[in-house]
């Protein structure tokens, strides 16, 4: 055994392998058709544990605008005082298939490392190409192991403007150099002893609290300041001529939905009820056609479009009714990105359409076919918003966050005693994004599987809770709250000793799977702020009788609140539980809300005591 093995043995003790380097290596240069960059890869990895089997599969992406050049893999085993070298089998070349995109151009290229046991040291180095450097992306310092030492390098022609923003990077934590080596210029950025990526269940994407760097290549030297004008007039040219006038056929369209509608907010609202309801939302990717939205007269006549086409054909129906809507490129909130923080291509991944009315911005996004109008795509609420106002003026403004208030559950519910059972009828009303998901999956799921969908949603008690029918309203009113009307029955769920019940009248928990351990320092996540109110009423029998202490329960950490209040007589016991969420990422509220959990999990523990008639 060598003594770097035992050494990062001792180092490493909980990890199955450590990366001895992992770097990034970044050449552009200016040729006649442009500039140019490739992205070299180079990391090898020591494996400190043996792993079931001794080949491990690896993948290499590409796709037509970012072209595989060169790939090279092996695994080198200890042999004596020195190492042997296993190169890698046939690589296979698969086009990655994508459930949410209809032609995707994208292509993995899987290999499989072999002989792979403790002490063995798996290579990998491989090529991409960047017909326009523009689309050059980055360096993420850390990996799913720890790091020994990652560089990045950004060796560029003399006269190319390469910007390398750090994020998550703190003073201290790396070094820099900027060098000239045979007439290119050279930085360099270095980290060492670099922990591995953290992970959790309902974090933000890891570019929100990993250490990276993002390049942003200039196609000429421009002042710090100007570089979102030069981001915005390269976008431009791929959407240029989306500012034409509709054709006849748009024009014909648009005015046959909006004739006597005087409004100005109505008429956008029939348009953008008419590209929900016929325009099927289909991702396309392929090289620069996945960059250039299609002409609106197309996507009306074929009834499909990506987001740049749904986006195309909305405005442009928006324009022939004389609104003022604009195309807007946004980052959804994978992408931690401001466009001055970041102006450059990986910014943004998304198309909306910014509508100005007289007293507000909305900002629509054709591919959302079950949101109400005038609500953004939950994935793009809080992020910025780059529009195009014409060839050479933009703006950029910040999507609103949708308050708490906007996405509401209301569900009531009424129980009484038979046997030993707990029957029960209720009545849940959704709106905001509650409204929005449900309609989406009861449009998508299977016939068949729809009691299976309802059922999850109206769990209540334990997993014995039994549903027995079912009534929706409203599905197909986006305007209107969802309802669901249903009986149920709830067995086992209390417990009798004698004459006398012990029953938890609080049957929700809408926080379950947002608990976790006490070591966890990631932020949390919310796919929206919202507010969930769950009322129960329980029938007693006549002659039952119950403590009849009212109390309330409650805790409020400003990013979230609940409240628990029973009260009743000798008829009837209520119980209402209120719930709210008014953050989308929890940080450093992180403490305040697992002590909240702690105090919520002892007050859903709570029973109600009543004492039965004799039978």
């Amino acid at each position: 055994m060598s003594e770097q093995l035992v050494l990062l043995r001792r180092t490493y003790q909980d990890q199955s392998s450590v990366y001895l380097r992992n770097n990034t290596t970044y050449h552009s240069v200016r040729t006649e058709k442009g500039i140019v960059s490739t992205r070299e890869i180079e990391n090898d990895r020591m494996l400190l544990k043996d792993i079931v089997g001794d080949v491990q599969e690896e993948r290499v992406y590409y796709s037509d605008l970012m072209p595989l050049k060169e790939i090279e893999a092996y695994t080198l085993i200890p042999k004596g005082n020195g190492s042997k070298r296993i190169k890698i089998g046939a690589v296979e070349h698969r086009d990655q298939r994508s459930n949410s995109i209809f032609h995707d151009d994208s292509r993995i290229a899987y290999f499989t490392m072999p002989s792979l046991a403790s002490g063995a040291v798996a290579h990998l180095r491989y090529v991409v190409a960047f017909p326009d450097a523009r689309f050059s992306t980055g360096h993420y310092f850390a990996s799913e192991f720890p790091v020994e030492e990652s560089i990045l390098t950004v060796i560029s022609d003399a006269d190319i403007d390469v910007d390398v923003r750090t994020f998550h990077m703190p003073d201290g934590s790396y070094t820099r150099s900027v060098s000239t080596e045979k007439g290119k210029t050279v930085q360099r950025y270095t980290m060492r002893n670099v922990p591995p990526m953290k992970f959790a269940s309902d974090a933000p994407s890891f570019s929100y609290y990993t250490p990276h760097a993002q390049l942003i290549v200039n196609t000429e030297k421009v002042e710090s300041t100007d570089r979102v004008d030069q981001l915005y007039g390269w976008l431009y040219s791929y959407v240029g001529q989306c500012s034409d006038p509709a054709d006849a056929s748009i024009t014909a369209l648009t005015d046959s939905l909006t004739a006597n509608i005087l409004v100005p907010q109505e008429k956008a609202s029939v348009i953008y009820r008419w590209v929900q309801d016929h325009i099927r939302y289909i991702a396309f990717e392929d090289g620069l056609n996945g960059l250039i939205p299609a002409p609106a007269e197309e996507v009306s006549r074929v009834r499909y479009g990506d987001c740049k086409g749904m986006s195309n054909v909305l405005q442009t129906m928006l324009r022939a009714a004389g609104l003022d809507a604009h195309l807007a490129w946004i980052g959804t909130r994978d992408r931690p990105y401001t466009f001055n923080e970041l102006p450059a291509a990986g910014s943004s991944d998304h198309m909306i359409v910014a509508l100005y009315l007289a007293d507000t911005t909305l900002f629509l996004d054709g591919t959302a076919n079950v949101n109400a109008f005038g609500f953004p795509s939950g994935f793009t609420q809080g992020k910025e918003a780059l529009i195009a106002m014409d060839s050479a003026t933009y703006n950029i403004s910040t999507v609103p966050v949708m308050p708490a208030a906007a996405s509401v559950l209301r569900d009531d519910v009424r129980l009484k005693f038979v046997g030993n059972e707990l029957v029960g009828t209720g009545r849940i009303t959704l709106t905001g994004y509650d409204r929005h998901n449900l309609t989406h999956y009861l449009r998508a799921v299977q016939p068949n599987k729809v009691n299976d969908v309802l059922r999850s949603v109206l769990m209540k008690g334990s997993n014995k809770f039994q549903l027995d029918s079912t009534h929706v309203e409203g599905l197909n009113d986006r305007e209107a709250p969802l309802s669901i009307t249903y009986t149920f029955r709830l067995p086992d769920h209390m417990h009798r000793n004698g004459d006398r019940v012990y029953l938890p009248l609080t049957l929700s928990d809408p926080w379950k799977d947002l608990r976790f351990a006490e070591e966890r320092v990631l932020p949390l996540e919310f796919p929206y702020e919202y507010e969930r109110h769950y009322t129960v009423t329980l029938d007693l029998p006549e002659g039952a009788q119950w403590d009849g202490a009212s109390s309330e329960l409650k805790m409020d950490i400003n990013a979230a609140s609940y409240s628990i209040m029973t009260n009743g007589d000798q008829r009837t016991i209520t119980t209402n539980a209120d719930f709210v969420v008014n953050r989308l990422i929890m940080d450093e509220e992180l403490n305040d809300w697992r002590d909240m959990n702690k105090s919520l999990l002892k007050d859903l523990g709570r029973t109600v005591v009543i004492d039965l008639p004799s039978e």
